[in-house]
């Protein structure tokens, strides 16, 4: 096997620590959002002048919410212009809120969701507060919801951000030791 150029090894480990971590980032659902398996609707209809369809994945820690935003009627989504959703929660109890936070864009091919990461800490009955501003006025929902402590299930952050570390580190110990290796044995040969 040909050996590398000696400049080329040492950003070996960097190269493939970047091309493991972009294909991880590839792999990882764009939209997860809308279409993540746990998701639950809590609205989908009409409030003010929007269609709105809003859901939520309702876990202690990580209550993604996604406001999916139209206008309502015949008007065309071009009405819309600059629109600023806005998410909070809190407890139906009053112990904790989370927010607000302001919603970003979900991506560019689905530029009518904005979502945003609440991280509220207790289980129970809370209360989603949804605020849509743009060139058509603004409207606000309060949409109840149960939280909950996230399931089992494997741990795909985790192992990917192991992976991510640990394979450059595995990587550059290997060539090392080849290096050390053939420095041993062209002192042999002499």
């Amino acid at each position: 096997m040909r050996s590398l150029p000696r400049g080329s090894r040492r950003g070996l480990p960097a190269a493939i620590a970047a091309a493991t971590l972009g294909a991880a980032l590839l792999a990882a659902p764009a939209s997860a959002h809308v279409d993540h398996p746990d998701a639950i609707d809590l609205f989908n209809g009409v409030s003010g002048a929007y269609a709105l369809r809003v859901v939520a994945t309702p876990y202690v820690g990580s209550l993604e919410v996604t406001a999916v935003v139209a206008p309502a009627g015949a008007s065309g989504a071009d009405d819309l212009g600059a629109v600023r959703v806005t998410l909070s929660a809190r407890a139906a109890d009053g112990s904790e809120s989370v927010g607000p936070a302001q919603a970003a864009a979900n991506d560019l091919s689905r530029p009518d969701d904005y979502w945003a990461l609440l991280t509220p800490r207790q289980a129970g009955a809370w209360v989603v507060a949804v605020e849509v501003d743009s060139a058509l006025g603004a409207t606000r929902l309060e949409l109840p919801l149960t939280l909950r402590e996230r399931g089992g299930g494997f741990p795909w952050a985790a192992a990917v951000a192991i992976t991510v570390v640990a394979a450059p580190l595995a990587l550059s110990a290997v060539l090392a030791r080849r290096r050390r290796s053939a420095r041993a044995l062209r002192k042999g040969i002499r």
